[in-house]
């Protein structure tokens, strides 16, 4: 288990590249990449400029762990959805050639609107049959490309995570899994879905928003480890003393007890 920044929520006065000293220096080892359309990296960027980005983290002793994207058939929604996905297979393919640049572990799918989380509208039948249909074809390039492929889920409303549970064992892929959101354990996020969840979760976004003295880490991390979780936590949210909320979560995790070794893919 290792901790990654989320590069959205560092301060953007610098180039990224002049922050992973910082970045290393507060106990992480990875950082988290979105790929926005309209951002300094987007799906269309060509590979090369994500090769050197992962060797300029290899230079600060970092590693780009994780990225994260919009769903690729972007509106999961949509009435063309199931279109789209049928004569599009290879709309994950593009993202997942970038992750493999960088050498990451998980690209992480952010299936609707709001991030991090399964809406009504997202869990109703149609809609879960559409990301079904989806995922079940983009496994295959996940596999070949070496890259676990996770749905973005957040520990509120607890019955959307039930959905993505169902949604994730309908799947049956080892290259399949969630990325969990959680703020602390005043959600459960401890206590009952990530036991619930299991062998499901591939990579947790655990919320800086909170103050450090608020947030239950050490639930939160014991339930992961009691689960076998070796992943990545990103740090993700709004904070200004960012570098002091990356070292508590660190600290947690080597004080808890270690987790039976899982491989992401």
């Amino acid at each position: 288990m290792h901790v990654a920044i989320d590069t959205n929520c560092l301060p953007t006065d610098r180039p990224l590249m002049s922050k992973f000293p910082a970045i290393s220096a507060a106990g992480c080892v990875g950082i988290t990449l979105h790929l926005d359309a309209g951002g300094v990296y987007s799906p269309a960027s060509p590979v090369d400029e994500y090769s050197d980005l992962a060797r300029s983290a290899r230079d600060a002793g970092l590693r780009v762990s994780t990225l994260i994207t919009p769903w690729p058939v972007w509106d999961v929604a949509s009435a063309d959805f199931r279109k789209r996905a049928d004569s599009d297979a290879g709309a994950c393919r593009p993202l997942l050639e970038r992750a493999a640049a960088v050498d990451a572990d998980v690209l992480v799918l952010e299936p609707v609107s709001a991030p991090g989380q399964l809406t009504t509208e997202c869990v109703s039948p149609e809609c879960w049959t559409r990301m079904y249909e989806a995922l079940s074809v983009w496994q295959w390039e996940a596999e070949n490309h070496g890259i676990m492929l996770a749905v973005a889920v957040d520990v509120d409303p607890g019955w959307s995570l039930r959905a993505a549970a169902d949604l994730i064992d309908a799947v049956n892929s080892a290259w399949v899994g969630l990325s969990l959101r959680c703020d602390d354990d005043s959600a459960g996020a401890g206590s009952v879905w990530i036991p619930s969840l299991g062998g499901r979760i591939c990579h947790v976004v655990a919320n800086m928003s909170a103050e450090v003295g608020d947030a239950d880490w050490p639930a939160v991390v014991d339930a992961l480890c009691s689960v076998g979780f070796g992943g990545v936590i990103t740090l993700s949210g709004a904070a200004d003393d960012w570098p002091a909320v990356a070292r508590a979560l660190v600290e947690h995790i080597a004080t808890a007890a270690p987790p039976p070794t899982q491989d992401v893919h």
